[in-house]
């Protein structure tokens, strides 16, 4: 009984570390490509006649009321899942913001998602990978990666990463990947590295001119980075969705540390800690 407890614990710590080193390395493989717009589809998709396009459109009636035929420059044709059959996708304005539809087979067998396609990926012959760009508000963008496997050729969607950015916050030049861990007691998350120099340093250290306060305990992952002329360092890092910002605007009043999203900001990397 006891060799079969302690084989019982074994086989549970092994499953953790393996767990956790998965987890690891796909944090490690997860980057947005925070710098592209529009996807190119020229490479990807197919040529077919506008008459199944129209018949995606009229099947989906709200398209063609709200966007007449400007629908079918935002609908391509792809094989999804490699079967012969063609699918195709649109990714373009929506309802309300905007969207993404897989139709399979182009039979009505609808998967919808907010935001539009900056990027995919095809392994295999088969869409693997999908990377949305989505408006939460005036002001607010959230970033999505969606990775897809089938079953039986149908379409399984696990959503990977989601992400939050401010308009206006800064994209790195020089990327890097790693984590830290915040150490100073509050540290200011801004939407650009800023040269920082008296005797105007307290004009930017007023609420409005940042983005919030991080806490010490913090953890992010670095995905870029930035030397001023001043010869600081400053760190462009996605915030883990369990850690607040403090005044961060459009968190306070609907902060969910189960979401799933993390935020970019930039910080100074004094008052960091790099994770080994």
């Amino acid at each position: 009984m006891r060799y079969l407890t302690f084989v019982i614990a074994m086989f549970i710590i092994s499953c953790n570390r393996t767990a956790h080193e998965e987890s690891n390395k796909l944090l490690k493989d997860i980057v947005f490509p925070f710098d592209k717009g529009r996807f190119d589809w020229t490479n990807v998709e197919s040529k077919i006649d506008n008459k199944e396009k129209i018949k995606f459109g009229e099947a989906r009636p709200w398209l063609v009321s709200m966007h007449a035929n400007t629908y079918l420059s935002n609908t391509h044709p792809l094989d999804i899942n490699d079967d012969g059959q063609m699918d195709l996708i649109y990714s373009g304005p929506g309802p309300v913001t905007y969207y993404t539809i897989i139709s399979i087979g182009n039979n009505g067998d609808d998967f919808s998602f907010d935001g539009y396609i900056v990027d995919l990926q095809i392994r295999s012959k088969k869409l693997s990978r999908l990377y949305l760009v989505s408006t939460g508000g005036p002001a607010v963008y959230g970033q999505t990666i969606v990775d897809i496997s089938f079953d039986n050729n149908r379409p399984v969607f696990k959503t990977i990463f989601k992400n939050e950015t401010i308009q206006g916050i800064q994209i790195p030049k020089q990327n890097a990947s790693y984590e830290v861990d915040i150490t100073s007691d509050t540290l200011i998350a801004r939407d650009a590295p800023l040269e920082l120099d008296t005797p105007y340093n307290y004009m930017m250290e007023i609420e409005g001119n940042r983005l919030g306060l991080l806490t010490k305990g913090t953890s992010a992952k670095v995905i870029g980075e930035h030397v001023d002329s001043l010869k600081n360092q400053w760190l462009c890092a996605l915030v883990y969705p369990k850690y607040k910002i403090i005044k961060y605007p459009y968190m306070n009043m609907r902060f969910d540390s189960a979401d799933g999203t993390t935020r970019m900001v930039w910080i100074q990397s004094n008052g960091t800690r790099r994770r080994n």
